[in-house]
């Protein structure tokens, strides 16, 4: 009965507060006058979206409000506490009334989720939980829902680390993640102790080329990509198709033309990541020793197949 009461007042408070919006953004009001719509039709994961534009371009502690709730519906509660907690950081003296509810309603959800302590170095390196990104370094405690997350890190010019984490309710996990810089080639022979490695000479064969294996797995991953791009451009250009023979302005022609654009925005990222690793590879090549451990094979396959509903993508490979 709490929580039907407090959804209840979020529904007035959402007719409340629209010409408030409209004062700073007429955009921010559309998305937000949109994401009202929705959440009345019950639709609390397409309201999700609007409300969150809608607070991207005029952040209102009443938006953050509304978003926590949105996720509280839709039993996601880590997210809604997040939001629930970032609306009492945020909320200004309209908004002090519903503090002590939000507050309680925090209290309520917190045991039942997990909290996970992150340290990552170096400062700066984007960390992505679950595929989502979270922030960059340092990021200390997020709150999460209980079971297996993926955590990965990306810092410009190292390698990508990903660690697994299973997180319990009323527990803190302290997770420890340090990014490594590429290591370094070992002096050439004859450098003595201290010396700077020795560089090789234009035309001869004084410095020692890698194995064909970093070369492959670009050259893969620039594959991969084409082809995934071929794959998904297939499915924008159905959707496009099947938009224009439906009626407009209907929920299933909504969900199709978004999907279809959600579909071209991937497409065009999976050109320029295979653009990117085609020039990578090119450069790859020029250091490459193809020819040494003849005995073994390198070789690389990848395959695509398109569905009516679906992406099926693979690859293999042999070094």
């Amino acid at each position: 009965m709490g929580l039907k009461r407090e959804f209840a007042s979020f529904l007035v408070i959402g007719a409340v507060v629209t010409s408030s919006v409209a004062l700073a953004d007429d955009k921010a009001k559309e998305h937000f006058q949109k994401g009202i719509a929705l959440v009345k039709e019950g639709a609390f994961d397409k309201a999700v979206i609007e409300l969150g534009e809608s607070y991207r371009l005029n952040p209102l502690p009443i938006v953050l409000y509304n978003l926590a709730i949105c996720h509280d519906k839709l039993h996601q509660y880590a997210k809604a506490v997040t939001y629930f907690q970032q609306f009492l950081d945020e909320a200004k003296e309209a908004d002090a009334e519903k503090k002590p509810a939000v507050a309680k309603r925090i209290e309520k959800l917190i045991p039942f989720l997990g909290v996970l302590d992150l340290e990552v170095r170096p400062a700066g390196a984007a960390v992505f939980i679950n595929g989502e990104l979270v922030g960059t370094a340092p990021v200390g405690s997020v709150i999460l829902e209980t079971g297996l997350h993926v955590i990965a890190v990306a810092a410009e010019g190292r390698p990508p680390v990903q660690q697994k984490v299973t997180i319990v309710s009323g527990e803190t996990v302290t997770v420890t993640i340090c990014v490594e810089k590429e290591p370094q080639q070992p002096d050439a022979p004859g450098g003595g102790e201290g010396a700077p490695p020795a560089k090789p000479t234009a035309g001869t064969t004084a410095g020692k080329k890698m194995g064909p294996a970093p070369f492959a797995a670009v050259a893969a991953i620039a594959g991969l990509s084409a082809l995934c791009a071929i794959a998904t451009g297939t499915l924008a250009l159905e959707k496009a198709g099947e938009v224009e023979r439906m009626y407009d302005n209907t929920d299933e022609w909504k969900k199709v033309r978004d999907e279809g654009k959600r579909l071209a925005v991937t497409t065009d990222a999976l050109l320029g990541v295979a653009a990117a690793s085609a020039v990578t590879a090119v450069a790859l090549a020029v250091v490459t020793d193809f020819g040494r451990g003849k005995k073994k094979k390198t070789g690389v396959a990848f395959f695509t197949s398109v569905n009516a509903g679906s992406v099926v993508l693979g690859v293999g490979g042999a070094f």
